[in-house]
């Protein structure tokens, strides 16, 4: 488990953790939107997102970038995450597929859109 039930999270933790608006944040609200993201890494189905943003809005965890403190996101500031979080020495290689730089950028894009959906509804 210690080095196959990292993958995705821990190492969008680090990306995000290159931010300096992500420094104030804890290291378990960057791993949670790091499981929200690694969901639209790993092509989870709707069911199983559902599932998991319920559970971070049920008790307070960050579902959007906005609640890392970037209110002011850009693609710049997200492909330092992504190439961060896809460095060789990372832990998202224990992944199934690839740990490629434009799938953790897509995934962050993705699971950033859904948590903004999801408040806009609410």
């Amino acid at each position: 488990f210690e080095s196959g039930g990292l993958g995705a999270a821990h190492a969008i933790h680090n990306g995000l953790s290159e931010l300096e608006e992500c420094h104030k944040f804890m290291h378990g609200e960057k791993v949670a939107f790091g499981v929200l993201a690694g969901l639209f890494f790993a092509d989870k189905g709707k069911d199983m997102i559902d599932e998991v943003y319920t559970l971070c809005e049920s008790v307070g965890l960050p579902t959007t970038l906005a609640d890392l403190g970037l209110k002011e996101v850009t693609d710049e500031k997200l492909w330092i995450v992504a190439n961060r979080t896809c460095v060789p020495e990372e832990t998202v290689h224990n992944e199934l597929k690839p740990g490629l730089p434009d799938a953790v950028y897509q995934a962050l894009k993705a699971a950033d859109s859904e948590g903004r959906r999801r408040k806009a509804s609410n």
